[in-house]
């Protein structure tokens, strides 16, 4: 876990003192709130992926294993997880059973040494087999319909329990036909929704359609619905969050899926957690297709591990607009194009998997907390403002032996503290043809050779 700081000092002499109401005050002294000075100097803490509420934060390592609830559990560099003969245990929660991380560790230590990082996550179903969502209703939510809508395969294959005492009631709709159930409770208080879906059937959670979802329908009352959820637990027999399915769950604090999910949304649209508070999304291993575009709005979203089936995130560039993500790995791409990351302000960490040859413009400019780098081999070609405004870089690995072309000077950054990183070669004439290059001849003194 991370360690957590009441104060964030160089040589004993405070900076930010975070029981004081004085944090932007020191945001002209620490280099985009990460912790180092302008000229490179480490300071003892980290102000990263949170509020200032949430404490200082040290940064990420290469590799990081999360809970479904976004707690960090296992950080390593990237030589320290090429040592591995095994991946971590999986973590135990009561009422969950562990289904595994959602890389094996053969293909986790490739991508590593490819792509420089890594987030892994853990998937999980109910122990019991019953999908339970977590509400609490308030004074003011009272009187309020508390809404399931879902597709079953069967007909009276789910029943739900709303878990008040009232008696359980069982879908009657058509088989594969629209279910809408509603509740209102008598009292406010906290209650677990409990939804038991029978041996050989099967469930899409939401509305094919637009507007309504899982937990809510397409009205001004309906919202409130979505406003009472704070936790959520797949269990069995769940194959597909349709879109807008989980949207407008401000207050939720976690949800855990299993492997049984095998679409997330559809592909041209999306949108399945706008605006809803989730910490991390853990996508299960198998799920082939995702659009970033379903977290627009997730303002908390800190991680959002994804499998190696994962083959396209289709607009990535949406990832801008998710103010906490501190980790990301998109799936398997053929070509890059627009600003993928540009701006995310609190990214650490992220990695693009793919045969791309080119760098676009605005990539990952002007990500402050950035530092390091790892230009896939396939890469000839750098664009304009590619990489620059990276306050904090501390390395850049270029994996092509051949420089790609590189625009001008501004399309990447290299301060005091940064390392540029060739490979290797015997006859040390990759780094020559580097030092020698248009345009990166003026970071010559940055560049050094991999290490063997």
């Amino acid at each position: 876990m991370p360690t957590t700081y009441n104060k964030v000092t160089v040589d004993g002499t405070a900076l930010i003192d975070l029981s004081q109401d004085t944090v932007s005050s020191a945001s002209d002294i620490v280099a985009g709130k990460t912790g180092h000075l302008n000229d490179g100097t480490q300071v003892t803490g980290t102000y990263a992926g949170g509020s200032a509420e949430e404490g200082v934060q040290e940064p990420l390592s290469d590799v990081v294993f999360v809970d479904y609830d976004g707690e960090i559990l296992h950080q390593y560099s990237a030589s320290e997880f090429a040592s591995l003969s095994a991946m971590p245990a999986d973590p135990t929660h009561a009422g969950l059973t562990a289904q595994g991380w959602n890389w094996t560790l053969e293909d986790a230590k490739t991508h590593v040494q490819n792509y420089g990082t890594l987030c892994i996550g853990q998937n999980y179903t109910t122990s019991d087999g019953r999908t339970r969502v977590y509400v609490t209703v308030t004074a003011k939510t009272l009187g309020h319909a508390q809404y399931l809508l879902f597709y079953a395969s069967v007909k009276g294959g789910v029943t739900v329990d709303w878990g008040d005492g009232t008696e359980a009631v069982t879908a009657t709709a058509n088989a594969n036909a629209l279910s809408t159930l509603s509740h209102t409770y008598a009292a406010p208080g906290d209650y677990v929704i409990e939804m038991a879906v029978s041996e050989g059937t099967t469930v899409k959670i939401g509305y094919n359609g637009a507007n309504s979802g899982f937990l809510q329908n397409n009205s001004a009352a309906g919202l409130v619905s979505a406003l009472n959820v704070t936790k959520i637990e797949f269990g069995s027999g769940i194959t597909h969050l349709h879109r807008n399915s989980l949207r407008y769950l401000v207050n939720l604090e976690s949800i855990s899926v299993p492997t049984s999910i095998t679409e997330i949304g559809t592909i041209a649209t999306g949108e399945v957690f706008t605006d809803s508070g989730l910490k991390c999304f853990v996508v299960p291993s198998g799920v082939t297709k995702l659009l970033t575009k379903n977290f627009n709005g997730c303002t908390r979203l800190k991680f959002l591990p994804v499998p190696k089936s994962l083959v396209t995130t289709g607009a990535v560039s949406d990832t801008a607009y998710l103010d906490s993500l501190r980790m990301f790995t998109t799936g398997e791409v053929t070509s890059v194009s627009g600003a993928l990351v540009h701006g995310s302000d609190r990214l650490e960490r992220f990695s693009v998997p793919g045969t791309y040859s080119s760098i676009p413009q605005s990539f990952c400019r002007e990500c402050k907390l950035l530092e390091k780098i790892v230009v896939p081999a396939n890469v000839t070609a750098i664009a304009d403002y590619a990489m620059t405004g990276l306050r904090n870089i501390r390395e850049i690995h270029m994996r092509p032996t051949s420089p790609p072309a590189l625009a001008n000077a501004r399309a990447m950054s290299a301060y005091a503290y940064t390392v540029i990183y060739v490979p290797y070669s015997a006859d040390h004439s990759i780094l020559n043809d580097y030092q020698t290059a248009t345009n990166w001849s003026g970071f010559a003194s940055h560049m050094q050779e991999e290490p063997q």
